[in-house]
């Protein structure tokens, strides 16, 4: 092989990897632009509401216990609160989903409207058996846990055995964090038996939707018309349906699969509340694939895009025995790595698809115009547009596969192979080699100068 033709490739195979420079810089970009976005949105959160976690119903009953103390010889109340988990708890909830924008910036918001209903069994004497002359109850309540209460709305209400009860802020001292109770009154003939409740609420949050199954039997139905739900936690829903006007996802547990009396209790006596605090259901709203993660995924393909390239200007200057010199070959390189930037840069303001389009539209403008006079062959350069204008496409389809993105990029790779092995399977690359196009190249220029 002449050196003309070593020398060519290893440049080539040099000019792709300074490329990866400004590629990565666009990558690094990607990320700085993902991080301003995420600040934004916490800012916006900070001011709306931020994601929502629930817990509860939970009664709550305070108490003094009367306790002899053996070594001073003197007694001491000592106080504490008994919790009681729903029997039953049921919950439907209704997401409308909006955006909120500051700036080029979008955050997903909710306004949720919830109801719960279900029954608590409350033992006799409250399940106290031993010393019961000792204890002194103090005012039952009903406490939910709220994460961030300022998404609480102005119409809610809590029914406790037929009775409706007056809603207060915070959840009195329980373990339960920020949120809201409503004192419960029981009469003495009255004291156990099972209660029936129904709460309803409005809530507000962002991005997120949490709910803590406390009851030792759980059911929740949750509507929205968000049509990209992400769905997590410690349970996932028992069943879904995802359309193009939104979801609705149902959770079921019970006291044998999550295990909350005994979370609650290591929680209240141990202080061990990791496991509690992660027993939920949870659904995020999220887009699919945003445009940073699809340019990101983009620039992954950048160097197997600009090699596509480059190897198509090889195949052409091979076959055709024309003299394409490095310094050609790193513009139209330059013109594809530019093209990732104006992709994120215009993706921020007109979306993704119109982003690519236009980004595509342009690098394929200018590097038709470029080889056409490289070329020197209108019907060739035709050819090379439509090629690179496939592998536009074939790339955008492979940014827009969600879960089949590493199987399609596999068989692109093979296809392109396989075309490139049968587009030369009967070229004579001895022939090529001792016929070398810069060879020719400088011929042509010699006798062109003799003329």
């Amino acid at each position: 092989m002449q050196r003309q033709l070593i020398f060519k490739i290893v440049a080539i195979f040099i000019l792709i990897l300074l490329l990866l420079i400004p590629i990565n810089m666009v990558n690094s970009l990607v990320y700085e632009r993902m991080s301003l976005r995420n600040d934004v949105v916490s800012e916006i959160a900070n001011s709306y509401s931020k994601s929502q976690q629930i817990k509860g119903p939970v009664l709550i009953i305070p108490y003094s216990k009367l306790s002899y103390n053996t070594e001073d010889k003197k007694y001491y109340q000592r106080k504490g609160t008994l919790y009681f988990l729903p029997e039953q708890l049921n919950m439907t909830g209704y997401l409308t989903v909006e955006k909120r924008s500051r700036g080029i910036y979008e955050a997903r918001v909710y306004n949720s409207k919830n109801k719960m209903t279900g029954s608590f069994d409350i033992p006799k004497d409250y399940g106290v058996k031993e010393n019961l002359e000792d204890y002194q109850f103090g005012q039952p309540f009903l406490a939910i846990g709220i994460s961030d209460t300022r998404g609480i709305g102005n119409q809610s209400t809590v029914i406790f055995d037929n009775k409706t009860l007056s809603i207060k802020p915070g959840t009195a001292g329980s373990k339960l964090g920020s949120g809201i109770h409503a004192q419960v009154t029981l009469t003495d003939a009255k004291l156990s038996g099972n209660f029936p409740f129904e709460i309803q609420f409005d809530l507000k949050g962002t991005s997120t939707f949490n709910l803590m199954p406390v009851g030792k039997e759980t059911s929740v139905t949750i509507d929205s018309n968000w049509p990209h739900p992400s769905f997590s936690g410690s349970f996932l829903p028992i069943s879904h349906d995802i359309k193009n006007e939104g979801f609705t996802a149902t959770w079921q547990t019970n006291l044998f699969a999550s295990d909350i009396e005994n979370k609650f209790k290591d929680c209240l006596t141990n202080k061990q509340c990791y496991s509690l605090e992660n027993t939920n259901f949870q659904v995020g709203l999220v887009e699919p694939v945003d445009h940073y993660s699809k340019t990101n995924r983009a620039i992954k393909y950048g160097i197997l895009f600009i090699g596509l390239t480059f190897f198509g200007f090889f195949i052409f200057e091979v076959v055709r025995k024309l003299a394409i010199h490095p310094i050609q070959y790193s513009f139209v390189g330059m013109s594809l790595a530019i093209f990732f930037l104006l992709l994120l840069s215009l993706s921020e303001y007109i979306g993704f698809a119109l982003a690519y389009l236009c980004s595509a539209i342009a690098c394929i403008s200018i590097i038709s115009f470029y080889i056409t006079g490289i070329l020197e062959n209108k019907k060739q350069a035709i050819i090379f547009t439509c090629l690179l204008s496939l592998i536009y496409l074939m790339l955008y389809v492979l940014l827009n596969a969600e879960e089949y993105s590493l199987m399609m990029g596999s068989i692109l790779v093979f296809m392109i192979l396989s075309t490139a092995m049968i587009a030369t399977r009967r070229l004579d690359w001895y022939q090529v080699t001792t016929q070398n196009p810069l060879t020719k190249y400088t011929k042509q220029s010699k006798e062109t100068h003799h003329e």
